[in-house]
């Protein structure tokens, strides 16, 4: 089954994209888009906002155990 959006944020997680060539990582405002898209349909059309290369990854992020926080974005 090819997950969803919408299974990602009802399981508690974010939505990560880190950019292959410059290494930047941040979270997508999934209030944004589509909860029906799959992730593999979210990232075809994506590319970084820094550099603009499309080389990117999507990651399903939760939160730490012990602090209960978010991993910060990375420039």
């Amino acid at each position: 089954m090819t997950r969803t959006l919408a299974d990602l944020l009802d399981a508690g997680h974010r939505l990560g994209v880190t950019c292959s060539a410059c290494h930047r990582f941040r979270y997508l405002r999934e209030a944004r888009l589509d909860e029906t898209l799959t992730l593999t349909a979210l990232s075809a059309g994506l590319r970084c906002a820094a550099c603009g290369s499309e080389d990117i990854s999507l990651t399903e992020v939760t939160r730490d155990p012990v602090s209960g926080k978010w991993p910060a974005e990375r420039s």
